[in-house]
């Protein structure tokens, strides 16, 4: 039995390789997946308009044809995601048989399964796996500047190329902050997870809670708590323990520190740190 990442992989290949028999100019360079194009060749048109702040984008049929609505002030990037993302329910609905893409949005209790599984499609659409295989080789120490490198390459944020690799790799992706535990009153400013991936349970063998911090009794030696403060892309072989469901025992661990968010650079009340800022990656083979 296939699991949804290789039903998507399927997916994708074979809208791919349709789009390059009937239109082959939409794939005429090497430059980042032509998105928009390809939103063209399926009757989808983007508009920008105002969305409910629960949403990045909104997908609705109008007569033969479906219109993408997407945030006034998103960046090129998160459009693109955006808009994979949404073609991800068109695409994928179609798996359903015989029901629109209006009956699956009246489903209810599956809505947040169902946009997890979009976000997988929008990845692997934009990052195709036959393209990115040569940077997931762990021998190549990889950086912030490769990553970057990446982001720019196929138009994405940073955090996609990370969930991709995660997913191809089929390792737990952790992105560390310097934050304080948003569920514990007076909690101290500490580097805690701020985000797991894969995190939903179809998803992932495992889980591992929110804020835990960068505990020497968690990682030994700790090389991701060394790896933050040198800046430096460690790896290599730790013992990992009371790290959620994971069991005890060594695990190979590549560490990819950011640049860090400093606020006393910043004027107050202008520019406020992203939701989604992290500083650091740690991948676990698992």
């Amino acid at each position: 039995m296939k699991d949804i990442q290789q039903i998507i992989e399927i997916e994708i290949t074979s809208l791919v390789s349709g789009l390059k028999r009937d239109r082959p100019s939409i794939f005429s360079d090497n430059s980042a997946v032509p998105i928009e194009a390809i939103a063209d060749a399926l009757n989808l048109h983007a508009a920008r308009r105002s969305c409910a702040s629960a949403f990045s984008a909104t997908l609705r049929q109008t007569g033969t044809q479906y219109e993408i609505s997407h945030g006034l002030n998103q960046h090129y990037y998160r459009r693109r995601f955006s808009l994979a993302h949404e073609m991800g329910h068109l695409v994928l609905s179609r798996l359903a048989g015989p029901f629109s893409n209006r009956d699956l949005q009246k489903t209810k209790g599956q809505r947040h399964e169902e946009e997890i599984i979009c976000d997988l499609f929008a990845s692997a659409l934009l990052i195709p796996k036959t393209a990115f295989e040569s940077t997931l080789d762990r021998r190549i120490p990889l950086t912030h500047r490769d990553i970057n490198s990446l982001a720019r390459r196929f138009k994405v944020s940073k955090g996609v190329v990370l969930r991709r690799m995660a997913a191809l790799e089929g390792h737990i992706l952790i992105l560390w902050d310097h934050m304080r535990n948003p569920v514990q009153k007076k909690s101290q400013k500490a580097e805690r997870i701020a985000q797991v991936y894969p995190f939903a349970s179809q998803l992932s063998k495992h889980f591992i809670p929110l804020y835990c911090t960068l505990d020497t009794r968690r990682f030994s030696p700790n090389i991701v708590l060394e790896s933050f403060h040198s800046g430096q892309a460690l790896s290599g072989y730790v013992e990992i323990k009371n790290l959620g469901s994971i069991a005890g025992g060594k695990y190979f661990v590549r560490n990819i520190p950011f640049e860090k968010w400093n606020e006393n650079l910043l004027y107050p009340n202008i520019i406020s740190k992203p939701k989604q800022f992290f500083n650091m990656a740690t991948f676990i083979e698992t």
